[in-house]
């Protein structure tokens, strides 16, 4: 059975538009495998310069899909990723936030943690099921939507926070600083 989707007016959307089907080719499994594998290449413990310096990666990520880009700091020492596409006006913004501190490495692991490793059927490494898969997926989805020209009427804001271990210090951070003005614009949809 072949499913079709059938194109239809979204009020996020701009000028082009595409159902999912169309959309759907315009995804690199390959760049999308790859980024997931080298974020989790980032040892990034909780409260650790490797945490931090994911959170650097992020930006730098971001800025070459060209957001603008910062990383804040948050209690003195805590860094947070985040990054705006900025849309043409008139939508409502998304924001997409996930953290990346880790669990520590436990005994058992039968491949190096730290890998990446892709076969055929997974990948493989410490914080891709919580939550490093979700936070390269955001970033994907986003990448897939520029690349194919697809241009939003709302932003759309991509934050990385740190810290969740910790009882989400990054979120709290974030949301008490930077999106309170965005949240006393207008509603968003906020995914974890």
């Amino acid at each position: 059975m072949r499913c079709t989707f059938p194109t239809y007016p979204n009020p996020l959307l701009n000028e082009k538009r595409m159902n999912p089907e169309q959309l759907i080719h315009h995804i690199d499994r390959e760049f999308c495998l790859s980024f997931l594998a080298k974020m989790v290449q980032h040892k990034s413990y909780s409260a650790t310069d490797g945490e931090r310096e994911l959170a650097r990666y992020m930006a730098e990520q971001m800025a070459q899909l060209g957001l603008k880009p910062n990383c804040k700091k948050s209690r003195a020492i805590v860094s947070i990723a985040i990054g705006r596409l900025a849309g043409s006006g008139g939508g409502n913004s998304l924001l997409f936030n996930g953290h990346l501190d880790t669990n520590p490495v436990t005994e058992g692991w039968t491949v190096d943690p730290w890998a990446g490793k892709i076969d055929d059927q997974f990948i493989y490494g410490i914080g891709v099921s919580n939550m490093k898969a979700g936070d390269a997926a955001y970033f994907c989805a986003l990448k897939t939507l520029i690349d194919a020209g697809v241009k939003l009427k709302g932003d759309v804001i991509l934050t990385y926070v740190v810290g969740e271990l910790q009882g989400g210090i990054g979120t709290l951070a974030e949301l008490n600083r930077a999106c309170a003005p965005i949240l006393s614009s207008g509603p968003l949809i906020c995914r974890r």
